[in-house]
């Protein structure tokens, strides 16, 4: 009938399945593509702002990690009245900052967990944890 109590059925309620396990990202080749990021900035900064390969890495480092001591600036050597394509080469400067840091930031992100495991499990082997105390967690 319309508008009446639902009635209880014979079948088995589902309940609902716990969400999968969260998978955790290896770290080397998290850190190598972080790396590899930093590298492409050196190259690029290197080229553009005529700086050395190891100014343009201390650049990108200290950008991408929100340092930002500003002794290096973008923008100095290619928005000079020779070079031509100055302003573009600003924007692109602009755009890998913005993606570096976005990319840095989903970094530590995944990142994070593994730390945590690897910071419990180092004060678990140096007995300032003991091994018992984790099984509060698994009720």
């Amino acid at each position: 009938e319309p508008g009446s109590a639902p009635q209880p059925s014979s079948r088995t309620v589902d309940v609902p399945d716990l969400p999968p396990p969260i998978e955790k990202v290896p770290v080397l080749p998290v850190i190598v593509f972080i790396v590899g990021y930093i590298i492409l900035g050196a190259i690029i900064f290197s080229t553009w702002e005529n700086w050395t390969f190891l100014e343009g890495a201390y650049f990108s480092f200290i950008t991408l990690t929100t340092i930002g001591f500003g002794d290096f600036v973008p923008g100095d050597a290619v928005l000079n009245a020779d070079t031509k394509d100055g302003q573009y080469k600003l924007i692109l400067a602009c755009l890998y900052v913005l993606v570096g840091l976005a990319v840095i930031s989903m970094t530590i992100n995944l990142l994070q967990e593994e730390v945590i495991d690897m910071v419990i499990n180092l004060a678990k082997d140096l007995g300032i944890i003991d091994d018992d105390d984790d099984e509060d967690d698994d009720d």
